[in-house]
């Protein structure tokens, strides 16, 4: 059966589609069909290939778009690349995409994040991956955020870390991992595991350090110096007290003020002073002492001959 020239392409025909159903990631002796349709014309012949070296797999006549290679009781070597291609009489038509197909071993890994998953910026953090399976395998860790999506590898048995250093805010974004377990032709994969949500906290720059340290010295010399005002109050008014204090205690100490005076019958005078008089028990005449009080007079006699 000839086709219409329309669908030839540079002297090829176009490249059939090719998909999986009902998933690339097929559990260990489930079932699964490969799908490849031309999409151009009815009937034809379609050839699967497998592997980089394109090894023909098999072929079925349909008289449809599309025709399914149905696998059943999957196993670990039926995992692999697959392309495929029709062909009407003698012409074929350019190889489809590349499907990948993983025939995943055992369960989904976990995954967890120590200590947590909010991680301040700068700080340290270690995502754990971990299987049932004993044996070593590639543990594949997937990384996406806003800017970027990319993937770490490490070969583990059991449980790898996958650390965090000097976290920055690019290192926020969604983690999961998985496994595959290696042959010599081929390998069998896990399912991704259950995603964790890391979030980088703790500031947008060094500009926001810098000003958050200036502010805290800043806040620390007024406290200081308000203390020492304080302080320097609290001192006055102890040494205001303490003096009015020891003014109120002192005694009086006034001197005695003395006039002598001569009496021309050669008597010598002195006028007391009230606040300076000595006050000084002495006797009566029965005996018993009275107060008097009493000054002491410097007598003056005059010279002979003066």
């Amino acid at each position: 059966m000839k086709l219409p020239s329309s669908i030839l392409f540079l002297g090829y025909y176009r490249k059939p589609s090719i998909s999986v159903i009902p998933s690339p990631n097929v559990a260990l002796g489930g079932n699964f069909y490969i799908q490849c349709g031309s999409g151009y014309y009815k009937g034809g012949t379609f050839d699967l290939f497998k592997g980089e070296s394109a090894l023909h797999v098999r072929s079925e006549t349909t008289l449809y778009y599309t025709v399914d290679f149905f696998i059943s009781e999957a196993k670990l070597e039926h995992g692999g690349m697959y392309q495929c291609r029709y062909c009407f009489d003698s012409t074929c038509s350019h190889l489809s995409d590349r499907l990948y197909i993983n025939v995943t071993a055992s369960p989904k890994p976990s995954i967890s994040v120590s200590p947590g998953e909010v991680i301040s910026l700068e700080g340290n953090a270690s995502i754990h991956c971990k299987t049932e399976e004993q044996q070593e395998v590639e543990f594949t860790l997937h990384i996406e955020n806003s800017s970027y999506t990319y993937e770490s590898k490490k070969m583990g048995s059991g449980e790898v870390l996958f650390p965090i250093i000097n976290a920055k805010e690019s290192d926020g974004g969604i983690y999961r991992c998985s496994y595959c377990l290696k042959f010599e032709k081929n390998q069998a994969c896990s399912n991704y595991s259950d995603e964790v949500h890391i979030k980088v906290t703790g500031g947008h720059s060094i500009a926001g350090h810098s000003i958050a340290m200036w502010a805290g010295i800043a806040a620390g010399l007024f406290l200081s110096v308000l203390l020492l005002l304080i302080l320097a109050f609290v001192l006055s008014r102890k040494r205001k007290k303490g003096s009015v204090a020891k003014e109120r205690t002192r005694p009086a100490n006034i001197p005695l003020q003395s006039e002598p005076e001569e009496d021309p019958d050669g008597v010598s005078y002195a006028v007391l002073s009230h606040s300076s008089l000595n006050t000084k028990p002495a006797p009566d005449a029965d005996g018993i002492p009275e107060t008097c009080d009493y000054a002491t007079v410097a007598h003056h006699r005059a010279k002979e001959g003066q």
